[in-house]
């Protein structure tokens, strides 16, 4: 039981001590005002029995007195007090001494006017005078009723015909037994309304919790499914009263929030295809830099983040800790955009799967308020890499064309100097067959240095044509090609300049190495002048090293141990006319590249500070990935 009161609601507890004790209030009120007058009541009917007492007392007394049999007035008097309800009966002269009395204590007794029981009477005017009042004596509470004898004319002979009175008669009732009747129907009275009064809270209680706390429980259940999701729920209204009015009233605000709330799904959701439709990734931050709302664009550039709602992008301190790994350290462009209230961009490289680096370019704009200040910033990821491909592509274009240019003007005017040096050349070797003044040897030597020099000219001529046809965006012709044979002819030209520079060359010498489709002069051109530069970056006593690979494309490795190259530089090496060594031109690796990528292949570098570099140069196309004849 003691439980189920302390799992009362508190509204429950006010309304229901409220109604106790204003029911209690008027329930002891009303016992109060009928106990006193019932009292009175009681009170009344003892002093109408006193005073008709009295009266009779007083006819009987006049007639004996008439009949002056003093005997007769003192058995009667004894007699009357004997009466039920009666405690004693005094006739008392009209000076105030006690002639007759039931009671011998008070017999021969003087009662003055100033005495404490007369005093309250004989203080007032005569007509004012009271024939009864209330006394306290030493039994208890005493009704003491006075009734006066008349001096008629009938009483003349005895009496002095000039007082009024003879003597008066007091009847004294006590009020015990009144007292205890009152005392006990007290206590029935009590008793009957404490029940009353629990049947009447138990009434109220039940009524209560019936027509009111019943029905205000189920307010509170639908409220609290309706609250947990269950937007259908409704409260059945069985009748027509305030309650009921307020739950039609209730029903209609559910009808209303839950439309409402559907109207915000379709909008959320159309706002979510609207996000999900862009290309571009959207995120939605908050003050703390806690992800709002995200796209799915924005969800493909960082797997694994399709939890990242309520995350935070950073701690704090710029620590990338949560499944954004934008990059952004201490440079982000959401936290100046909250700072300055002003758009914000950066670039950002984001790293694939597969190795490979995507360029991306993010926008912070900043979101006010209804007060002015802003509350969410959003972030557009935009991939440019497309874009600044074709952007460098349209630059090597343009450098393409002035190359072009001069490439047109250079050629012609090469070519005139190297015909007249093949035709020296030429020359040189007939006149080495018919000259008898040099020995056998001298002339195989010079017939030998006339046809190297012939073989170079002819070279020449082929890197002007090469370059021209490069120039002008000409695909060159492309043959099958021993890699390895070709490599190994290069590294044999460059073998002075490596034992001048004291270079160790190894070149790896592969079995069963497969041929490629490519121009030869291009290969050649390109691999002479990455392994002239990787001989000139090496350090005396080290070693440059040439190997192949056939995974996941054929290619050759040119790996020296050199200085290396810094991460600024390194994304600038093919720019034209880019060089950090002094008398370089800055042309070598941008034709190198361009010569690879006409044959459908290309150059790859990796390279760090004191740690040397490695110049990958594969082969193949969209159609033979793996260039192989």
């Amino acid at each position: 039981m003691l439980r189920r009161l302390l799992k009362v609601d508190r509204l429950s507890w006010k309304l229901g001590i409220t109604i106790t004790v204003l029911t209690c209030t008027a329930l002891s009120g009303g016992l109060l005002l009928f106990y006193r007058h019932y009292y009175q009541h009681l009170v009344d009917s003892t002093r109408h029995f006193a005073q008709a007492e009295t009266k009779l007392i007083r006819v009987v007394l006049e007639h004996q007195m008439l009949r002056k049999d003093r005997r007769l007035i003192r058995r009667l008097v004894e007699q009357f007090a004997q009466r039920e309800g009666v405690q004693r009966v005094m006739i008392l002269d009209r000076t105030g001494e006690v002639r007759y009395s039931s009671d011998p204590s008070v017999r021969k007794r003087h009662f003055s006017r100033r005495s404490e029981t007369c005093a309250g009477c004989h203080a007032r005017k005569a007509e004012e005078r009271m024939r009864s009042t209330m006394l306290e004596l030493g039994g208890g509470s005493t009704l003491r009723c006075v009734e006066p004898i008349a001096n008629r004319k009938a009483c003349h002979g005895c009496h002095e015909p000039e007082d009024r009175m003879n003597g008066i008669i007091i009847v004294d009732v006590p009020m015990a037994a009144t007292q205890a009747r009152l005392a006990r129907d007290g206590r029935r009275f009590l008793a009957g309304t404490g029940a009353v009064a629990l049947l009447l809270l138990g009434g109220i209680g039940l009524t209560f919790r019936s027509f009111i706390l019943r029905r205000l429980r189920r307010f509170e259940r639908v409220a609290r499914d309706i609250a947990d999701g269950n937007h259908e729920q409704r409260i059945a209204v069985r009748s027509d009263d305030p309650l009921s009015r307020v739950e039609v009233q209730f029903n209609r605000m559910a009808d209303s929030v839950t439309g409402l709330l559907g109207e915000l799904r379709e909008q959320r959701a159309s706002l979510e295809r609207v996000m999900n439709s862009v290309d571009d990734g959207l995120i939605v931050l908050d003050n703390d830099r806690r992800v709002v709302a995200a796209n799915d664009a924005f969800v493909r550039r960082f797997p694994g983040s399709q939890e990242l709602i309520g995350c935070a992008c950073c701690d704090p301190d710029g620590t990338q800790a949560g499944p954004i790994q934008c990059g952004c350290g201490g440079a982000c462009p959401t936290l100046r955009c909250f700072e300055t209230g002003a758009v914000q961009m950066a670039l950002r490289q984001r790293t694939l799967a597969d190795g490979s680096v995507r360029q991306e370019e993010v926008r912070s704009s900043p979101v006010y308020a209804a007060g002015g200040s802003i509350s969410h910033v959003v972030e557009v990821w935009r991939d440019i890499t497309d874009r600044r491909t074709a952007e460098a592509q349209l630059a090597d274009y343009q450098r393409m064309v002035s190359l072009g240019m001069l490439a047109s003007g250079f050629s012609h005017e090469l070519n005139t100097p190297l015909a007249s040096i093949s035709t020296c050349l030429q020359g040189m070797r007939r006149l080495a067959l018919t000259d008898t003044v040099l020995d056998e040897a001298e002339r195989q030597q010079l017939q030998e240095y006339a046809r190297i020099g012939l073989t170079q000219v002819e070279r020449c001529g082929a890197i002007t044509a090469q370059f021209l046809q490069l120039a002008r965006g000409r695909q060159l012709a492309r043959d099958i090609l021993d890699l390895v044979s070709c490599t190994q002819t290069v590294a044999r030209l460059c073998a002075d300049l490596a034992e001048r520079a004291e270079v160790s060359l190894v070149v790896d010498n592969p079995d069963d190495f497969p041929a490629v489709l490519a121009n030869t002069s291009a290969v050649q051109q390109v691999l002479l002048n990455l392994l002239k530069n990787a001989i000139e970056a090496s350090p005396p006593a080290s070693t440059v090293t040439i190997d192949f690979a056939r995974e996941p494309r054929v290619s050759v490795r040119i790996i020296d141990q050199g200085k290396g190259i810094s991460a600024d530089d390194l994304s600038h090496i093919f720019e034209p006319f880019f060089t950090r060594r002094s008398g370089g031109s800055g042309l070598g690796l941008f034709v190198s590249l361009n010569l690879a990528r006409a044959w459908g292949g290309d150059i790859r570098v990796t390279s760090a500070l004191d740690k040397g570099s490695t110049f990958v140069v594969s082969f193949g196309n969209g159609d033979d990935p793996s260039g192989t004849a």
